[in-house]
Formats: structure tokens, C-alpha cells, sequence
């Protein structure tokens, strides 16, 4: 509880100031360096990314992609429009039982599931199970047609 008109309030003012500028270049430092190495196509070690840099490096792979679609598809006298559509939802998923409550989890398709209790049955996407898996917090299920 500092007094604004401090000389004290106002060097931390000045201090966090700084910061959140400092912060804000390293970020957008990393992030222009994903962008450049994603458009020279070489590859980055997953394990030097964060998980919302490894996510920016895939969404950005993922543009250069539909760059080269929308090339290609021009090239070929199709409709730009075509490379444009979202493709179809190829994310796998997978049956789980919880054994034990589980407070609500991000899905690697960035939806939000849970919370489950003990007992409680979801289909999950495939990375987000196995993790589950792993940990024993819940069991495969395999569903007959």
C-alpha cells in the first residue's frame, strides 16, 4: 500500500512498466523466430517451445501449408475458395471411464471437458486420453457397434 505520488510508487510504476515492455519484446522475438523458420521449412526442437509457442509453430506450419494450396489451386485454375475451406475434424478420440474425480482439462482441440467424477464416461481426443491413461485417472473403453 504505497502512496501513488511516492517516488517509490512511482519507479515500481516505472519498473513494471519496463518489464511488461521487456516481456513483450522476447515474445514477439520467439514468435518472429517460429514464423522464420517455418517459412525456410527447417524444424524446431519440440522440447524449445512452450506449449503456446508449439502451438503457434503448428497453426503457423498449417498456414504455410494452405499458402501453398492457394498456389497451387490458382496455378490450376481452381477456386481460391478451395483451399480456403476448414478441413474436416481428422482429430482421433478416444472412450475413457474415470476411476477417480478429475477437475475439467483443455483438450489439444482447445475445447474444455469436465469435470468428471469417479465413473463418469467421455470420449476425449487421443493425446488428452493417453496422458489420462498414463496416470491412471481413467481406463479405455472399447465401444462395439
Amino acid at each position: 500500500m504505497l502512496d501513488e505520488k511516492s517516488l517509490k510508487a512511482k519507479l515500481l510504476r516505472s519498473e513494471i512498466e519496463r518489464a511488461r515492455k521487456l516481456l513483450s519484446q522476447l515474445v514477439d522475438l520467439r514468435f518472429n523466430k517460429i514464423a522464420q523458420t517455418t517459412i525456410k521449412k527447417d524444424s524446431i526442437p519440440p522440447n524449445s517451445l512452450s506449449r503456446e509457442e508449439e502451438q503457434a509453430y503448428k497453426n503457423s506450419i498449417e498456414i504455410v501449408k494452405l499458402r501453398e494450396t492457394l498456389i497451387k489451386n490458382l496455378f490450376e485454375g481452381k477456386e481460391a475458395e478451395a483451399a480456403l475451406k476448414p478441413k474436416e475434424d481428422k482429430l482421433e478420440r478416444i472412450l475413457v471411464r474415470f476411476t477417480r474425480e478429475m477437475p475439467a482439462i483443455v483438450g489439444t482441440d482447445m475445447k474444455s471437458y469436465g469435470p468428471f467424477k469417479a465413473e463418469d464416461i467421455a470420449t476425449l481426443p487421443l493425446q488428452n486420453a493417453e496422458a489420462l491413461l498414463r496416470q491412471g485417472v481413467a481406463i479405455r473403453i472399447e465401444a462395439s457397434k
